[in-house]
């Protein structure tokens, strides 16, 4: 159903709705919008307690770890630091010198002990053998941190001196533990390494003690609904965890979190996955280079926002109601009024104007308009002068239309004057020459006009001319011209000669200074010869004979406008027209002819379509050149009178082929 065929009532009802829905839209958004704000601040407040706990009880494992460490090497703790200072000592002011280097290798083959030390970017510059193959393969450490994670001046988990315990392959494949001790020394890391066989049996255990610890603080913590933790190392391995464990395989697939809980300490958000939107939590602990994590799918965060959202929207459905049936039954009442206008509105539709009883019936129709002050009442006081204003309007255009009607029988036999006036537009047919013409006014009477007749001498006189203006006005001067004209041409006059006198005797009396293109032309269909003259008109074209395709112009002009200019001179000119060739010549209502868009027809339209004309009937030219025009123009109105002569030169075998007993005297 389209809304024009709804009811007053029903679009006034709808505009309520629409009005109170979209007041209560911001209303229900900002509700949820609030709502889930505050239930993503407390999921991420509750995240962050968990791994909090979760870090705490990490860094009291890690410092128990660390204690057994110190206590088990406290045999070589005192030669370990002495080993430091001597490594430190000669360091002092850059690499270690020649002696220097000397002693560490007296110290390695003497006590199986194995120096380091790595620049401020935490490259070796110096080490012994066996400690450059453990940190060229990375080694990891009892906490399984890599070793090379030492080197780095930046650590924040030792102040000057730490200790690890680590394993190595030696080459003859025995795995040997071994103490590394490392020493911040300015922006340098110094490292002295120890074979310690006793710190073996311990640390497994207190590894496998500090996993055990951790996995009991993960069971014993109260997760939000659907959530999961997860302890992974740098690798993404799971060391402890509670809940969906697809969340653990986020390390590979979403780098760019963990680096960021890296350098940050911890990072927070919401990310879009494969199986919807999800918030997460990430700690990082920097001792064992883990990851805490936590997450829940966004969902379970926002229901409690979506409940509320639902109640808000329960409430305006309910207010809605409330407001609809109270606006509908107010809208019934105020729009009574509206309905008896309509009503009246219709009987005048389908009133009869033209009965005898036109004026008691309008009366009784205002009759029943209802009243008030409201814009109601207005509109129906409008309404009432607006049937007395119909009363008084139907009188005068009666009285309008019987005046039209007799300028319309004028018109019409003025247009049947006029055509009158010139010749049937075919049937110019004498021995080696035909003719067709055509003239189609704008209006009901035109401007233009042509003739083709007999000039005193045998030759055939043409002649076409377009007056300027369009109407009554150019129809009378047009009449006017072309009496003169053949007059002046009786008196065996040439071209220039006759339009000379045209021009004269129009600019004689000539107070709206109208004019007239001219163009005037004798043809002698034996010879050829055409002596014409052109006063301001188009210029013709000639079309070959034998299918030629290029046309010529006849652009020479002969003088000004006819009948603008008192005393203007004309000027007699001459071309031949060969056997077989067509000469056609146009108004202006041909050229400028225009399309949808304005576009003009033009000249260049004019020499396409006579090119192709060579060879064909006068009558045919005329009909091609003017259906050319008409799809051209397509839907746009004519624009100005459109008049045309075409003439043709005949063959010798074409004249003996129509041969007849009036051979040779004119037939029109």
């Amino acid at each position: 159903m389209t809304s024009d065929a709804l009811s007053l009532r029903t679009k006034l009802t709808i505009i309520i709705a629409l009005v109170v829905t979209a007041a209560s839209f911001p209303l229900i958004y900002l509700g949820y919008r609030d709502t889930f704000e505050q239930s993503l601040h407390e999921a991420e407040r509750q995240f962050l307690q968990i791994t909090g706990i979760i870090d705490e009880g990490l860094q009291l494992s890690y410092l128990n770890m660390q204690s057994f460490v110190i206590d088990k090497s406290a045999i070589e703790k005192d030669d370990i630091l002495s080993e430091l200072d001597y490594l430190e000592e000669v360091t002092r002011g850059g690499p270690p010198t020649a002696e220097g280097i000397k002693v560490l290798h007296f110290m390695e083959s003497k006590w199986n002990t194995h120096f380091g030390v790595a620049d401020e970017e935490g490259r070796l510059f110096y080490a012994s053998p066996l400690l450059e193959s453990a940190f060229s393969q990375n080694i990891r450490d009892h906490l399984r941190v890599p070793l090379t994670r030492h080197l780095r001046p930046d650590r924040n988990v030792y102040t000057r001196d730490f200790f690890t315990f680590y394993r190595i392959s030696t080459p003859e494949k025995k795995s040997l533990p071994m103490l590394l001790a490392v020493r911040r020394s300015g922006e340098r890391m110094l490292l002295v390494s120890q074979a310690v066989d006793y710190l073996e049996d311990g640390l497994p255990g207190k590894m496998a003690e500090l996993e055990s610890h951790l996995r009991d603080i993960v069971k014993s913590l109260s997760l939000p609904e659907a959530s999961s933790i997860n302890v992974m190392d740098d690798l993404g391995s799971i060391v402890a965890g509670r809940g969906d464990e697809a969340f653990a395989g986020w390390l590979d697939r979403y780098p760019g979190i963990y680096e960021k809980a890296k350098h940050e300490g911890k990072a927070a958000g919401i990310l879009k996955t494969d199986a919807g939107e999800v918030f997460y939590s990430v700690r990082w602990f920097g001792p064992l280079e883990w990851f805490i994590q936590t997450a829940a799918p966004l969902s379970v965060i926002a229901a409690p926002a979506a409940a509320k959202a639902k109640t808000m929207s329960a409430l305006v459905l309910g207010i809605f109601v409330l407001i609809a049936a109270a606006g509908l039954l107010f809208i019934t009442k105020t729009l009574r009024p509206l309905r008896r206008l309509s009503d009246c509105a219709g009987h005048l539709a389908v009133f009869d104007f033209a009965s005898d009883g036109m004026a008691e019936g309008l009366r009784k129709i205002a009759g029943r308009l209802p009243g008030g002050r409201d814009e109601v009442g207005q509109v129906s006081g409008a309404f009432s002068h607006m049937i007395a204003a119909i009363e008084k309007n139907i009188a005068a255009l009666k009285a309008s239309v019987a005046r039209q009607h007799v300028i319309e029988g004028e018109l019409n036999a003025a247009r049947e004057i006029q055509q009158g006036m010139l010749p049937a537009g075919t049937g110019f047919r004498s021995s080696r020459f035909t003719a067709d013409a055509l003239m189609e006014a704008a209006k009901e009477v035109g401007g233009d006009f042509y003739d083709v007749l007999e000039a005193p001498d045998g030759r055939r006189a043409l002649l076409i001319g377009d007056v300027s203006g369009k109407g009554v006005s150019a129809a009378l001067f047009m009449s006017v011209t072309l009496t003169l004209v053949r007059n002046a041409v009786s008196e065996g006059l040439t071209p220039a000669e006759v339009m000379k006198q045209v021009n004269d005797r129009l600019a004689e009396n000539n107070p709206s200074c109208m004019f007239v293109t001219l163009w005037i032309g004798y043809f002698d269909p034996q010879t050829g010869g055409l002596d014409y003259a052109n006063g301001g008109h188009c210029p013709p074209v000639v079309v070959p004979a034998d299918g030629g395709k290029t046309v010529r112009w006849i652009r020479e002009l002969s003088g000004p406008l006819v009948g603008v200019i008192d005393a203007a001179e004309f000027t007699d000119l001459h071309t031949t027209i060969a056997p077989g060739e067509m000469c056609l010549m146009y108004t202006d209502g041909v050229s400028e002819a225009m399309n949808e868009k304005r576009e003009l027809f033009g000249e260049a339209r004019i020499e396409a379509v006579s090119s192709t004309l060579s060879g064909r009937p006068t009558g045919d030219a005329v009909k091609t050149l003017m259906d050319a025009v008409a799809s051209y123009r397509r839907t746009a109105a004519q624009s100005d009178d459109i008049t045309m002569v075409v003439f043709r030169r005949s063959t010798a075998d074409e004249d003996d082929s129509d041969a007849s007993p009036e051979k040779g005297e004119p037939l029109w």
